[in-house]
Parts: structure tokens; sequence; C-alpha cells
């Protein structure tokens, strides 16, 4: 049992904290991901104007 979660939660209030940590998590993930992402177009645009440089 967490910090956050008592003995005397009734199911459903337990179901809340349990889909607000999920969506914490997911929202966390995303984040993440998007970073991720972000980086990487980044460094593939980065590598597309070094090759036109050298080709010219």
């Amino acid at each position: 049992m967490s910090d956050t979660e008592h003995s005397d939660d009734t199911p459903i209030e337990a179901a809340v904290v349990h889909l607000a940590r999920w969506g914490a998590t997911a929202k966390a993930d995303a984040a993440a991901d998007s970073r991720i992402h972000e980086r990487w177009a980044q460094t593939q645009a980065e590598d597309e104007a070094t090759l036109a440089s050298a080709l010219l």
C-alpha cells in the first residue's frame, strides 16, 4: 500500500487514484517519446544538410 492509498478508501476512490497515476505515467511517456522523435528529426535534418553541402 502506498502513502496515498488508505485502507478506508472505497474501491472507486482506489480506482480513481490508480487511473490518475496511469494517466500521469502515460503523459510522461508521451512527452519522452516526443522529445526522442524531435531529437531524431533534428539529427536527420543535420545529416541531410551535411550531405547536401558535401555534394555542392
